[in-house]
């Protein structure tokens, strides 16, 4: 989608967008005309910081926390935070993830079930919701890194 070439403006999530590569995809959506939620579970002040880089370029943005290791809550306050604050989502890109330091067998439970919430079950969830909500005319984009 090409929001330079579409009137109406068009909306994009990226989740983990307060740090690293995500920051970078929102700040280049904002640079291109995209409306874009900057997600963040633990980093306020680096996604208030990314909302500010992109209102300096002429974007709009919004920064929103949600938790993914509770994927059903967050796709839900996210896509809610982006319907009711900047339109219809026609972008998700599932960018958050959680690393483990340790190896296999260095690796304990809880950390297991974080790595498969985070980088599996949540992006599931937001893809799912992403694809319930494009009524009629089904068109969006989904990019998981």
């Amino acid at each position: 989608m090409n929001p330079e070439a579409n009137t109406s403006p068009v909306t994009a999530i990226v989740t983990g967008s307060a740090v690293r590569i995500g920051r970078a995809l929102a700040e280049e959506l904002g640079r291109r005309g995209w409306q874009v939620v900057v997600h963040y579970r633990n980093s306020r002040v680096e996604a208030e910081e990314t909302v500010e880089v992109i209102a300096a370029a002429g974007g709009r943005a919004i920064a929103v926390a949600a938790d993914l290791m509770d994927p059903a809550r967050a796709a839900d306050t996210l896509f809610e935070a982006a319907e009711n604050r900047l339109g219809p989502v026609t972008l998700l890109i599932n960018n958050a993830a959680v690393f483990s330091g340790g190896g296999l067998g260095e690796t304990d439970a809880t950390t297991w079930q974080e790595l498969f919430v985070v980088n599996l079950e949540a992006p599931t969830v937001l893809c799912e919701r992403f694809v319930s909500g494009l009524g009629e005319t089904g068109t969006g984009q989904i990019i998981n890194l």
